[in-house]
């Protein structure tokens, strides 16, 4: 009889988590092909209504109805006609670095996608000439805020685990009652593995250098290669500063083209991916002005540990 509980139980579950997966990435498409059209037609709208400050060289009114658009969405806000940059603003407390780009990439009457990342969605449409023969003189360009996208799709996803939760705890509970703590405990405890990686703690942070793993008082962030890297490496020597040609040297040891600029988005990308985990990212990785970046441990209870 409690076998056959057990089994009932354990599909249930299996049905309900396969259905979660599918919801939340259903969940997660929607929301990002919402946001790239709303972004598409917002870039479309700045265009259209810019061209005539643009013919008279008003840059005031190009900059107030860019004001518009860093208010809501926009981090970045770009207009480029030959090779002068008639327009370039972002959003004050942003400091995303973006590469220029040649004007051959576009298309006549269309958006180009030029990055899409987790944190920012950057688009831009070519600016006609205003000529009897339509040609390509510039381009329009806007960066637009993605982490919001994420935001909403982390809750959504909380939200789901909580409902999964609740549905484990209605049916096994029970089923453990029956059958008794101890047996149940016995079949489905798994096996702890020995600890074999090299761990770094520091504060709240614990980061495995075996296998890649972070997380910030248990609560485990996911990170990219070049993030890990930056991270692990100031992690070593808490509150202590690291020159943006220290940490070159550590992330990008084979490029030669490496810069402080690449040093400042990491470290933009991975107070994102931190910020998930913790209140204020921006406390725990500090930019000390002039000389560099360091991971300030105020009360640091014990010294590095590296087992």
């Amino acid at each position: 009889m409690y076998s056959i509980v057990a089994v009932v139980a354990a599909a249930l579950l299996s049905t309900a988590a396969a259905f979660s997966v599918r919801y939340v990435r259903g969940y997660q498409a929607q929301i990002k092909a919402d946001f790239e059209q709303d972004s598409h037609s917002a870039l479309l709208t700045y265009a259209t209504l810019s061209r005539t400050a643009l013919l008279r060289g008003d840059v005031d009114s190009l900059k107030g109805m860019a004001s518009f658009l860093l208010d809501s969405r926009a981090v970045f806000v770009q207009i480029v006609v030959g090779e002068r940059e008639i327009l370039s603003v972002r959003r004050e407390e942003s400091d995303i670095v973006l590469e220029p780009f040649p004007l051959f990439r576009l298309k006549s009457g269309s958006v180009a996608t030029i990055h899409s990342l987790d944190e920012v969605l950057d688009l831009a449409i070519p600016i006609e000439s205003a000529d009897a023969k339509p040609e390509m003189v510039g381009y329009t360009r806007i960066a637009f805020d993605a982490d919001e996208v994420a935001q909403l799709v982390a809750s959504r996803t909380r939200a789901v685990i909580g409902a999964n939760v609740a549905l484990f705890i209605i049916l096994l509970v029970p089923l453990a009652w029956l059958i008794g703590r101890q047996r149940i405990g016995s079949a489905i405890k798994k096996p702890s593995l020995p600890s074999t990686g090299e761990v770094l703690m520091a504060g709240p942070l614990t980061i495995d250098l075996i296998s890649k793993e972070v997380s910030i008082d248990s609560y485990d962030v996911h990170l990219t290669p070049k993030q890990f890297a930056l991270l692990s490496h100031i992690a070593r020597c808490p509150n202590r500063v690291f020159s943006d040609r220290e940490l070159i040297e550590s992330i990008w040891p084979t490029s030669a083209y490496a810069s402080a600029a690449d040093v400042k988005q990491c470290v933009y990308t991975l107070r994102k991916r931190l910020a998930r985990a913790c209140d204020d990212p921006s406390a725990l990785i500090v930019n000390v002005q002039g000389y560099g970046y360091k991971l300030s441990i105020p009360q640091l209870d014990r010294d590095l540990i590296e087992s």
